[in-house]
């Protein structure tokens, strides 16, 4: 599942033209979070 849902993030943020590191900027985390997220390696929370 996280796998899908990393690929699809992954997909949607190229389609878009962000580099990973400028979707982690915009999304506030860590480059690398970012691409353990998109390989399915992390879920992905939320903090309100």
């Amino acid at each position: 599942m996280l796998v899908k849902l990393g690929g699809h993030i992954r997909q949607l943020r190229r389609e878009k033209g962000y580099s990973q590191e400028g979707f982690a900027a915009a999304a506030g985390i860590d480059r690398s979070y970012m691409g353990a997220i998109e390989r399915g390696e992390r879920n992905i929370t939320s903090h309100y």
